[in-house]
């Protein structure tokens, strides 16, 4: 019985990857990325702590570049992690684009700039999304929405929000940045679906989209395709 147990849970797991790698894939080809956002897969790091895992990422991130990381990297109460990632922004002269958990679990995009990151700045909270997890059902509504003309964020379940994706489009957004951690749903294929999702979305509207998911792939932003809010 164990043996049949763990040979499905095998197929599962290699099942939902070989999905995920599907849905990757055609995404790419379907939502034209174009120069300005590139998809890094991480997915092969293996760490077992958090700290390990960071060093890991951090060394993914280019001198001088624009990178965004997933959702949920640290909390917002972590000093300790933000005063990391700022060196890490320092040492590559880099910017970098963080998910952080905010308060009463709110999602947020920190903004860490290697030329000034003592007070890293809130790009980007939530508007919606799921109570005690990542905000609440009801808009929380917010002036901090795009870090790029032309550009929206989305975090997490927002992904999945026809009301967000309307927001956005009404912005006169050219393009979004879905930022996740789907790790916190395994094994449901959330990624999966949040990519197939937004894709949708993404033709319905004429829109870009790029993920950030943690612990399966970081962005790299040319920022000379974009002008800096």
């Amino acid at each position: 019985m164990a043996v049949l147990i763990l040979g499905q849970t095998q197929f599962v797991v290699r099942s939902l990857n070989h999905e995920y790698s599907q849905a990757v894939s055609e995404h790419r080809k379907g939502s034209a990325l174009t120069d300005t956002y590139s998809e890094i897969d991480i997915s092969n790091h293996k760490a077992i702590t958090l700290y390990s895992q960071w060093t890991q990422i951090a060394k993914v991130v280019e001198n001088r570049s624009t990178v965004i990381l997933g959702e949920n990297i640290f909390d917002h109460t972590d000093v300790g992690a933000s005063a990391y990632w700022c060196r890490i922004a320092k040492e590559k002269a880099a910017i970098l684009y963080i998910g952080v958990r905010g308060q009463n679990g709110v999602g947020e995009v920190w903004g860490f700039d290697g030329r000034d990151c003592v007070d890293p700045s809130v790009a980007y909270r939530a508007e919606v999304g799921i109570p005690k997890i990542t905000g609440g059902w009801l808009p929380n509504r917010t002036e901090a929405q795009s870090t790029f003309s032309g550009q929206q964020w989305l975090a997490c379940f927002e992904g999945f929000s026809m009301y967000r994706w309307l927001r956005a489009y009404m912005t006169g957004a050219k393009s979004v940045v879905i930022v996740s951690n789907d790790r916190l749903t395994q094994p449901i294929p959330t990624a999966v679906l949040r990519r197939k999702v937004g894709a949708q979305f993404a033709k319905l509207f004429n829109l870009t989209v790029a993920h950030a998911d943690t612990g399966h792939n970081i962005i790299t932003v040319d920022a000379t395709n974009l002008v800096e809010k």
